[in-house]
């Protein structure tokens, strides 16, 4: 049993962790967490150290009360500050200005990405240096395409990130495919 589950403590938080991420008790999602669960403490067990006894367990519980009783204090006390505080006046406009400059200079960013990349495109040494600087391309297309929805409050252009997107990686793919295969239908 030991060879199986080398740490069972970490398959018991994987298969916990997975269930309570996929936000269901189904035998799908709970086979997944066990097989989870299973291997990934089975191809890590060489890295990790000899076991190590706990020897105060007590001081396991009054450590989880301590953090429990500092939870229970913030959220009091963010509450409080909520509930309690004066407002100054209207906050929108400072972060609206705050917003605006976060995107203009996050899409100038993006701009230049694209830019260098481009640069790369022309100057790659091999046809795969050229396939991940399109893909790299696509990707800054995407996240500029995103921004300018933000900024411009446009929901359509949402649509035309992910339509973008999923183009961008079948080019990926048949690119990939025709490398190694010379051929993109089998």
């Amino acid at each position: 049993m030991q060879k199986l589950f080398p740490h069972p403590y970490l398959s018991a938080t994987l298969l916990l962790t997975w269930v309570l991420l996929m936000n269901s008790i189904g035998p799908g999602a709970v086979l997944m967490g066990g097989f989870l669960g299973v291997v990934i403490p089975l191809l890590t067990a060489p890295y990790w150290p000899e076991h190590a006894a706990m020897k105060h367990p007590l001081r396991l519980v009054a450590y989880i009360g301590l953090v429990l009783g500092d939870v229970v204090v913030s959220s009091i006390q963010v509450a409080a500050i909520i509930l309690f505080k004066p407002l100054r006046g209207p906050p929108e406009k400072d972060l609206h200005l705050m917003l605006d400059y976060a995107l203009s200079f996050a899409i100038s960013c993006f701009a230049l990405a694209l830019l260098l990349t481009l640069w790369r495109l022309a100057t790659a040494p091999t046809i795969p240096d050229r396939i991940l600087a399109v893909d790299t391309m696509v990707v800054n297309v995407i996240a500029l395409i995103v921004l300018y929805s933000l900024m411009r409050g446009h929901a359509l252009n949402f649509e035309a990130a992910m339509l973008f997107s999923m183009t961008g990686f079948v080019s990926t793919v048949a690119f990939c495919k025709y490398l190694l295969r010379r051929s993109i239908i089998e």
